[in-house]
């Protein structure tokens, strides 16, 4: 039932990603994603216009970073070097916005005494943030879901994740009704 026009299922798949990097930073880079932390709720509505572009481009920043900064991070950095000099220079300008800057990661590992503190209120700030954006999708979502129904526009959407199990059980209630 998921096609490309389920916005739910894109939803869910984008926002997958993003956790997933931001969880990839923090466990294992032992890094803060501080920076703005990419629209997938635009991405998913109209991925085709500008702004929705930029939260793509902040996406494939934050992937980039990844590379560079992984274990196999050998191996990226040499297909990087094999590409035309210009396209290096603009990637190592990207590398330089995730590696050098604090505007966009922040690094957790082994803070100072005096930082301690600030660097756990900081992971907390982040977390509430992460926690929040993470409700609006959902809550936009359900919305949406919840739209479908009343219209009963025929285009079928995938559930939120939290609600299959509400989904599953108006499944059951129909075929017990039918029978």
């Amino acid at each position: 039932n998921r096609t490309a026009k389920d916005n739910n299922a894109r939803l869910q798949n984008w926002a997958l990603l993003v956790s997933n990097i931001r969880n990839y930073y923090q466990e294992i880079l032992q890094q803060l994603v501080v920076m703005e932390l990419p629209d997938v709720l635009a991405v998913v509505k109209d991925p085709s216009k500008e702004s929705s572009l930029r939260e793509i481009s902040k996406v494939l920043l934050l992937l980039l970073g990844c590379a560079v900064q992984c274990e196999r991070k050998e191996h990226y950095i040499n297909v990087i070097t094999q590409m035309d000099i210009e396209l290096q220079e603009a990637i190592v300008d990207n590398i330089r916005q995730i590696t050098d800057s604090k505007d966009n990661v922040y690094s957790i590992a082994e803070p100072d005494d005096n930082m301690k503190h600030y660097t756990q209120v900081l992971k907390g700030v982040v977390q509430e943030r992460d926690r929040y954006s993470e409700l609006i999708q959902q809550v936009c979502q359900e919305r949406d879901y919840y739209q479908r129904e009343l219209d009963k526009s025929g285009v079928v959407l995938t559930p939120p994740p939290h609600l299959e199990k509400y989904q599953l059980m108006k499944e059951v209630l129909e075929y017990k009704n039918k029978a």
